[in-house]
């Protein structure tokens, strides 16, 4: 199977259905993967939370651990709720990585708005932290 950089026609439709996204490091699509950076966990987790707490893209934190690196978020749509789960992971002492989870809420899917959120949250961290190569 090869690589696509953005989600085809089928991917969209799925949509329709499923609500759920997820960043991971054997993600289909670029966009989806787990984010790498070269910074302590503490920092890396402290760039997510300035976003999130700014309420950038339409994110209201829920609860923010810091101990545990997790921030839970709720982006309010005209079709809904979008639950946000966004973990910093420390890697080694000056390395971290990023993955997120989005759900709406209810019967419908998302419409492709979690891939969207995913791929905006990781564009501005990418801007703010020093990206690293994924260990391997």
């Amino acid at each position: 199977m090869t690589e696509r950089a953005v989600p085809g026609p089928g991917y969209w439709l799925s949509r329709l259905v499923l609500g759920r996204e997820e960043s991971r490091d054997d993600a289909p699509y670029p966009a989806l993967r787990t984010r790498y950076y070269r910074e302590p966990k503490r920092r890396t987790f402290e760039a997510a939370k300035v976003l999130v707490e700014a309420g950038v893209f339409g994110l209201r934190p829920v609860h923010v651990d810091g101990e545990r690196g997790e921030i839970v978020a709720l982006r309010r749509t005209r079709w809904g709720t979008i639950d946000v789960t966004l973990t910093v992971y420390a890697l080694q002492p000056f390395e971290s990585a990023v993955d997120m989870l989005t759900a709406r809420r209810g019967a419908l899917g998302d419409f492709g708005a979690g891939y969207r959120l995913i791929a905006a949250m990781f564009r501005a961290l990418d801007g703010r932290l020093r990206p690293a190569e994924p260990l391997r």
